[in-house]
């Protein structure tokens, strides 16, 4: 069997550079090829790049989550009077999460440069360390409900998120 090179982004269903079988998807850019891996079989080509029927959420609702997200994130350990590190990464998360989602390609971004795969990304390694941060700095029991709260909704909600870039939709002509 040919070597298959795996990476984080494959593993959440981030697209596949398959330059020799497939042609690149609408938004590509050398960031998104530096997140994606080589594959050099064209049936595990075919095979990832094809949609998933898990797969239901729409990049632009994604989007207004994303927000949502940030919004929860800040606001959240505040009014619940978190304190710390507790509080300090929450709304670091927010504040990153906010920004980097202004800038990914979405039609609810104010400028598309990243690309929405290497959003999806983002969002499961930011997840993954919410999940994480409760055990690893020993947080109390109300903290440790909410980083794990958000930290898992974000997981499923990546793992369902269709990965496909949206469609421009051309204005309609008079």
């Amino acid at each position: 069997m040919p070597p298959v090179g795996f990476s984080l982004s494959s593993l959440i269903g981030a697209t596949i550079w398959c330059e020799e079988f497939l042609p690149p998807r609408h938004g590509t850019t050398a960031l998104a090829r530096l997140v994606e891996p080589t594959i050099e079989s064209p049936q595990l080509c075919y095979l990832l790049h094809t949609p998933s029927d898990m797969r239901f959420i729409p990049a632009k609702l994604h989007g207004f989550l994303d927000y949502s997200v940030a919004l929860s994130l800040v606001a959240g350990p505040l009014i619940l009077g978190f304190e710390g590190l507790s509080l300090s990464l929450a709304v670091a998360g927010g504040i990153g999460l906010f920004l980097y989602s202004l800038l990914t390609d979405y039609s609810v971004s104010i400028q598309r440069l990243l690309p929405f795969r290497a959003h999806l990304a983002f969002d499961f390694i930011a997840a993954s360390v919410l999940t994480a941060a409760p055990f690893l700095f020993d947080f109390g029991k109300i903290e440790t409900a909410f980083y794990l709260v958000i930290g898992i909704a974000v997981i499923a909600v990546v793992l369902v998120t269709d990965p496909n870039i949206e469609p421009e939709v051309a204005p309609a002509s008079a």
